[in-house]
């Protein structure tokens, strides 16, 4: 080590506080994934899907995230583009499916996906996203 490199002082580093139970399995989980970046429209879906997990919509089938887009975005989404993403992003592990229920859109039966409690708690998501009013009812 040279006499420059002892002379340096060393930065103070912020500690960071043990991971303890559901968080170990949630920073293992988000381990697991790789941190594959998503395409956009990925991101944008799973974005949306963890944005209204977060304000009290737990699982959204295709159909409701069609209607938050046309709601937010002013634009339609085909929705063959919505499944190929959600395919995409269950299959990557960032979303996962759930029983059918009613779809609260076009009231047929379907099955809704959410972001897994770990991953919603650990994760940052787009908060961009201001207007949900066409899911939440």
């Amino acid at each position: 080590m040279s006499e420059l490199d002892q002379a340096k002082p060393k930065a103070k580093t912020k500690a960071t506080p043990p991971l303890s139970g559901s968080r170990v399995a949630s920073a293992q989980a988000l381990a697991a994934l790789g941190g594959k970046a998503l395409s956009g429209q990925q991101q944008a879906v799973f974005d949306l899907v963890l944005l209204c997990k977060r304000r009290g919509v737990p699982n959204m089938t295709g159909g409701e995230i069609e209607q938050a887009f046309m709601d937010i975005h002013g634009q339609r989404v085909r929705s063959c583009s919505i499944s190929g993403r959600l395919n995409a992003l269950v299959a990557s592990g960032r979303l996962v499916r759930l029983d059918i229920r009613e779809c609260r859109v076009t009231k047929g039966r379907a099955g809704p996906v959410a972001v897994p409690d770990g991953q919603a708690a650990a994760l940052p998501g787009n908060e961009s996203f201001t207007d949900i009013s066409g899911v939440v009812s």
